[in-house]
């Protein structure tokens, strides 16, 4: 995922500002906050996209992720753990669309950085790994290619009838450690 290539620009900050690898972005700010945001996006619509999923984390500073809604009102999500987690968060659901992310590296006592990995709009909370998936195999191979194989918990046709189809179209996406896992849960 290259999301953090292009398109992100400086809203305030004395930092040194935004480093990514193409897929990680490091945000790091000096005495004040350091905020960087994306607007070059159509409207997400909130009816559709109910659900706003960062991974996320902070170290010395508070990282933070800002929607701005079709009105101009805001709202400010949180990572409260040092370590990366994977938030799910409600957006308002008396908003029609979200038109812009910031992305922030909130100042505490000292300078600090807050990293990203995943920013997406979803219809609904991403499956929990340990109640859904089994038998999850990933293997890291060279160049950033990777195997993975798992089965998906059907019970009682979960997954093939309505609200929780999965349909041919739907993407699924994993996320998985830099190394290699295996597992049977």
């Amino acid at each position: 995922d290259d999301n953090f290539l292009q398109n992100w620009v400086k809203v305030s900050g004395d930092g040194t500002g935004f480093s990514t690898d193409s897929d990680i972005v490091t945000i790091t700010n000096g005495t004040v906050d350091e905020i960087w945001k994306n607007e070059s996006f159509s409207p997400i619509l909130i009816a559709t996209y109910p659900k706003l999923v960062v991974r996320g984390g902070n170290s010395g500073a508070a990282a933070k992720i800002r929607v701005t809604y079709n009105d101009d009102t805001t709202e400010t999500f949180s990572f409260a753990d040092t370590a990366f987690i994977l938030q799910t968060s409600t957006l308002n659901a008396a908003k029609t669309s979200v038109k812009k992310i910031e992305l922030i590296a909130a100042f505490f006592a000292s300078s600090g950085s807050g990293k990203f990995d995943i920013v997406a709009f979803c219809k609904d909370t991403p499956l929990d790994i340990t109640t859904y998936i089994k038998n999850f195999s990933v293997v890291h191979g060279p160049k950033g290619k990777s195997d993975l194989s798992f089965t998906l918990k059907n019970d009682a046709s979960r997954f093939w009838t309505s609200p929780n189809r999965i349909n041919q179209g739907d993407m699924i996406l994993f996320w998985a450690n830099d190394t290699s896992l295996v597992g049977d849960k």
